[in-house]
């Protein structure tokens, strides 16, 4: 991969291929988690910002990305979001962790790409 201008560089452009690729398996495993039962709708609400942080992933990998302080504004956005609902999700899935094991072990596998997309 070329970059498409001079500040966007083949890093970048692999960081936001991950982002783009960790949105599956992070609804994968969110949603699961939801459905069956896990009481907190914390770590679940991650699929907003992974969501949001994938499509502007998307923007740069197509190359329309223009304005340098609107991106790193919606950057700093997603991860002031991430950690807004990873700790508190943390928090109360250790609440529940005697209620079941394995709900609670789905959910903390769902944060896992949320923690990778920081």
């Amino acid at each position: 991969m070329e970059p498409i201008n001079p500040h966007v560089t083949n890093w970048n452009l692999a960081l936001r291929l991950v982002t783009v690729l960790g949105w599956i398996p992070a609804f994968a495993l969110l949603l699961p988690y939801k459905i069956s039962g896990g009481s907190p709708i914390v770590p679940t609400l991650g699929i907003v910002p992974i969501t949001f942080s994938a499509l502007v992933g998307l923007v740069h990998l197509a190359g329309k990305a223009k304005y340098r302080y609107a991106n790193i504004f919606l950057d700093l956005f997603c991860a002031a979001f991430l950690i807004g609902i990873l700790i508190p999700g943390w928090i109360w899935m250790a609440d529940g962790w005697e209620a079941s094991a394995g709900l609670t072990m789905l959910g903390t596998y769902g944060t896992i790409p949320l923690m990778v997309n920081l």
